[in-house]
């Protein structure tokens, strides 16, 4: 039996009307009544008060195996609360089962699933139209997806575009992420598709630098990414490259470096050494990132960035400069450090991006010569435009030219 006492807290009695469950909330309301709302949440708010970011409870805010459309799946960083799918316990039995659906924080957010605290099936980046390994998926007129990430909530959620469409996505008793669309017709759920789609959609499943396709594990370093209608952001990886499948269409351009060591020498050494240096990754991604170089300068920005916010700015790429020439694994010179390449977030935080002329220097090495000289005119060193001599002291020269620019 569901109760309201006196406080406006949800109960949950058994026949003894003795409470096995209650709502807890740092909201309090006057007048409060339960209702279903016809999305499917069911909420506790005030007699006379609709809006909902003054709800005392909702059911959204805990799911259970099933994901609503109009649910978000992710967290609440103000409130410290996290929306994840639960697997059921058995077919009759709605307990916590073994699988677990969430966005992870760790890095770039990206929804995961686990067996335990073990990591399952990894569902990609938003990419800033998709999930890019939902892409074929959810690329439908009956459905549209949103990933939303800022300083107060990261969450996915999904919609339909027509009311007259029931669906609901479940995590499974097995583990597989099913979307269910209601056939008015034979009174039944049909699979509108599952996000897993074969064997290769096992986290790291053929190990490190492997690539799985339909025939099993290939031993490859790299993989294909696809980039979307001009918004452009910068991951860098710099371990084991792991998890990289084969598809057929709307995948994203993976771009992995990798430097020679030690040839060998002599002809008892004919072996030749290779290991795999640092893997610099250009995914281009929707982050709603601005360059500072654009021609279309947004006049608001302009106005917003007074002497302090620049200073920090500066302060900001000169920290990303000393992390690659100093604290990185590898030293790594960026080598065409300019004002377009410098990239701001929501609020203004620098992030040095474009990595294409990009170097690696490892053990002692400290400059090179190259009679091929590759650059950005005006942000290039004269000793390396001139003698070809490449070192730390181009990306300084060049840093001195973006401060100039902020400022």
């Amino acid at each position: 039996m569901l109760k309201i006492n006196d406080q406006g807290a949800l109960l949950l009695m058994n026949a003894k009307k003795i409470t096995i469950w209650i709502a807890n909330s740092s909201l309090s309301v006057t007048n409060p009544v339960a209702q279903l709302l016809d999305s499917g949440n069911f909420v506790v708010r005030d007699e006379n008060n609709f809006n909902a970011d003054a709800y005392q409870w909702q059911s959204f805010d805990h799911p259970g195996d099933t994901l609503l459309p109009g649910m978000k799946l992710g967290w609440d960083l103000v409130k410290g609360l996290e929306r994840n799918l639960k697997s059921w316990k058995s077919a009759n039995d709605p307990s916590h089962g073994n699988y677990t659906c969430s966005i992870s924080l760790v890095g770039y957010p990206q929804l995961v699933l686990q067996n335990g605290s073990v990591l399952h099936y990894r569902h990609g980046f938003w990419d800033s139209m998709q999930l890019n390994s939902m892409s074929t998926n959810t690329q439908s007129k009956d459905l549209t997806d949103k990933f939303v990430i800022n300083e107060n909530e990261t969450y996915y959620k999904y919609g339909v575009w027509d009311r007259f469409i029931i669906m609901r996505m479940v995590l499974t008793l097995s583990g597989t992420l099913q979307l269910f669309t209601w056939n008015d017709q034979n009174q039944n759920w049909e699979i509108y598709f599952a996000v897993q789609k074969d064997a290769c959609d096992r986290y790291a499943l053929c190990g490190a630098y492997g690539s799985c396709d339909s025939t099993g594990c290939q031993c490859t370093a790299y993989a294909y990414m696809d980039i979307t209608e001009g918004r452009s952001g910068c991951l860098i990886w710099f371990d084991e490259l792991t998890d990289i499948g084969v598809k057929t269409s709307d995948s994203l351009d993976l771009y992995v470096k990798l430097a020679v060591f030690d040839l060998g020498g002599g002809a008892k050494r004919s072996r030749l050494k290779m290991r795999v240096g640092v893997i610099v990754v250009a995914l281009l991604l929707g982050l709603y990132l601005k360059r500072l170089g654009s021609k279309r300068k947004d006049k608001d920005l302009s106005k917003s960035l007074d002497w302090l916010k620049r200073y920090s700015i500066i302060e900001g790429i000169a920290r990303g400069l000393l992390y690659l020439h100093q604290n990185s694994r590898l030293r790594i010179i960026h080598g065409d450090l300019k004002v377009s390449n410098i990239l701001l977030d929501y609020a203004n935080n620098p992030k040095v991006s474009d990595f294409g002329l990009a170097r690696t220097f490892g053990g002692s090495e400290i400059e090179v010569n190259t009679t091929k000289v590759a650059g950005t005119h005006g942000y290039m060193s004269l000793e390396y435009l001139i003698d070809g001599v490449f070192s730390i002291k181009s990306d300084v020269y060049s840093f001195g030219v973006v401060s100039v620019g902020v400022c």
